[in-house]
């Protein structure tokens, strides 16, 4: 079997559609088309038998619609084709990840370099709480805050003043979701 290409893609963000052709097919039985969220541990979601009896020379088109993906997780596919006698070999790996419409969204820290304040806008689809804490590269905590966020765009403003020059990890958490993100704080 000649593997031309494996993708994974998302459909209007509602399923991920995997699409494959090959260009040759001998005693092809067909195909086990496997995911993982870690990239190590595959389970198997589909199975789709080969075309043309197994035995082609043209090219060949497959798809298979994975619509169990939820949002927000990175999912890994490959394909294990498996010929009549049992003999197998796998694809190399696709990646594909639908997005929450109402996962929240956040930038980066502006300015950046900081000296003296520090913003970042936080976009909700509905009314959220997050908390947001600096830590030093050591991994000490530093300063934290609670933002009451309303649905829309959010600023969310800091004070840097107290903080030494250097960097910082500026870590935004929700109730479902953690970002982080970079500050260098500049005197």
């Amino acid at each position: 079997m000649e593997l031309i290409y494996f993708t994974a893609q998302t459909v209007e963000n509602r399923f991920i559609q995997l699409n494959w052709a090959t260009s040759l097919e001998i005693n092809n039985s067909g195909f086990d088309v496997l995911r993982s969220t870690n990239g190590i541990e595959f389970i198997k979601i589909g199975w789709l038998p080969a075309s043309g009896n197994g035995n082609s020379t043209s090219q060949s088109n497959y798809s298979l619609d994975d619509k169990t993906a939820e949002p927000n997780i990175l999912y890994y596919y490959k394909l294990k084709q498996i010929d009549n006698d049992g003999a197998h070999k796998f694809s190399p790996i696709a990646t594909a990840q639908l997005n929450a419409d109402d996962a929240p969204k956040v930038t980066e820290c502006f300015p950046n370099p900081a000296n003296g304040s520090a913003s970042l806008m936080i976009h909700a689809a509905s009314p959220a709480v997050f908390t947001l804490q600096v830590y030093d590269l050591t991994g000490r905590l530093i300063q934290a805050d609670v933002m009451n966020a309303v649905p829309g765009y959010n600023r969310f403003d800091f004070i840097t003043e107290q903080l030494a020059q250097g960097s910082y990890k500026v870590v935004v958490k929700s109730e479902r979701n953690v970002f982080t993100r970079n500050l260098q704080i500049m005197r």
